[in-house]
């Protein structure tokens, strides 16, 4: 796995946050990421460069769609009343 791979992962994490919303597609992702920078163990300071971003791209995602559930949540209560 090289880094435009890790970068694609990243980039269908992101797809499938914003555009599906599918919690299976984003951990699958996710987890292979994961699994293959970390299957490298390479004392390389670019491999763990990569994935502290993947990391923080998950984080970040989560925390997005999270947002975002909870603004659509608020705003059915709000057309209830």
């Amino acid at each position: 796995m090289n880094i435009f791979t890790a970068l694609y992962a990243i980039v269908i994490v992101y797809v499938s946050a914003f555009l599906f919303e599918n919690y299976q597609k984003i951990e699958t992702a996710a987890l292979a990421v994961v699994s293959e920078l970390g299957a490298l163990q390479i004392a390389n300071l670019w491999a763990y460069v990569m994935l502290g971003v993947v990391y923080l791209n998950i984080v970040y995602v989560f925390c997005k769609v999270m947002l975002r559930r909870g603004q659509t949540a608020d705003k059915a209560k709000l057309e209830q009343v």
